[in-house]
């Protein structure tokens, strides 16, 4: 007989599956707020159909409007900052899906900056796990960047909004962010001084 079913206590659960606490019924627990689980599979596959710089904005900004949902507004300006933080990360993540050369090892491979284990899955499979990653670091990002103080510095509540997200969702973005090479524009303002 199952360990389960010697577990199973039928005075303890209701029909409605509720599971009951000493005859009084324990609340579900809250779901988090943010994007759906089906809408966050949804965008994981237009990530991994996303094919210039200008598509992934336009992926990018929708999952920042949907996070943030009727919660609070959030300022343009900050919303320009997690944008950019967002773009560089998700290109990021494109390109070490995209490259034969990035082994497991490598601090640019998936496994690296999303601090996961993915080498027993089929490479459609490890693919859209970094995607559904990736998508599930930007919702909290944005959420995260939504409960700041209203009086902080744009990119500030960027910055501090990416670091703490990435802690738990990406802790490797930092490192495969330092070994991608910047962008012309980048590489342009860091020459000028901007």
């Amino acid at each position: 007989m199952s360990r389960a079913l010697l577990a199973f206590n039928p005075e303890a659960h209701r029909t409605g599956g509720e599971t009951l606490l000493f005859g009084v019924s324990v609340p579900p627990a809250p779901r988090r707020s943010g994007l759906p689980p089906l809408e966050v599979l949804n965008l994981a596959s237009q990530f991994l159909e996303v094919r210039s710089t200008t598509e992934m904005a336009a992926l990018l900004r929708y999952i920042l409007h949907r996070a943030t949902g009727l919660r609070r507004v959030l300022d343009p300006r900050v919303v320009g900052w997690l944008l950019h933080r967002l773009t560089r990360a998700g290109t990021t993540v494109r390109d070490s899906l995209q490259s034969d050369v990035a082994g497991a090892g490598s601090p640019t491979s998936p496994e690296a900056i999303f601090g996961a284990e993915l080498e027993g899955l089929s490479p459609e499979d490890r693919e859209f796990e970094a995607a559904r990653r990736f998508v599930e670091f930007a919702d909290e990002l944005t959420q995260a960047a939504a409960r700041s103080a209203l009086s902080a510095a744009p990119e500030i509540v960027a910055a501090h909004a990416e670091r703490i997200t990435a802690r738990r969702f990406a802790p490797g973005l930092s490192e495969a962010l330092r070994q991608s090479p910047p962008s012309f524009r980048v590489r342009q303002r860091m020459r000028l001084g901007q």
